[in-house]
């Protein structure tokens, strides 16, 4: 009788294998990752370019709902629209809160305070960084004199500009009529 050879299958994958596809994976993250950062980072301005114009037109709503003079403030930290009643030209204890953002419901902890990235900067047509824009008790927007003025904002985002090796800007425009636009 002719004795057959047991071949035994081999179960499992060699170290060489697993090291391949682990540096594979290694790779295809490294890749991926800046890429990654950037999305995330672009929604979040995109974001915050979104709730600035959302509280411009808030504001401008209100003030001609309201028959009152709203206040729009953009940075540092975060964009808040209120009704200035104390006529302090800030956002403080005594005044009526329209529209925050970030809102606390994007933190998952009581102790943690949301608060708009530092590299997310509002700068108005004349160059003042957070700027403060009124609405008189018609909606229409003006300055600090109460004279009718259009206002043309710029959003950038410094960390996106270095993640993606350009610089991102937004552009605000909020024309005498009250209404306002993301460009």
């Amino acid at each position: 009788m002719k004795r057959m050879a047991v071949v035994k299958m081999a179960r499992g994958f060699t170290l060489i294998e697993l090291l391949v596809v682990i540096t594979l994976v290694g790779i295809l993250v490294q890749i991926s990752s800046g890429d990654w950062r950037a999305y995330l980072r672009r929604q979040d301005f995109n974001g915050a370019s979104r709730a600035a114009l959302y509280a411009v037109q808030s504001g401008r709503a209100e003030a001609a709902r309201r028959g009152t003079q709203t206040r729009v403030k953009l940075g540092p930290g975060s964009i808040v629209a209120f009704v200035d009643n104390n006529r302090s030209g800030d956002v403080d204890a005594g005044d009526t809160r329209l529209y925050t953002y970030p809102t606390s419901w994007f933190s998952l902890r009581d102790d943690v305070t949301p608060v708009l990235s530092p590299q997310i900067t509002f700068t108005s047509d004349d160059n003042i960084e957070s700027p403060v824009l009124t609405f008189n008790s018609m909606g229409r927007p003006v300055d600090q004199d109460g004279e009718p003025r259009e206002w043309l904002i710029s959003a950038s985002d410094a960390r996106l500009a270095e993640l993606i090796g350009a610089p991102q800007v937004h552009l605000i425009d909020v024309y005498i009529s009250g209404s306002a636009r993301i460009r």
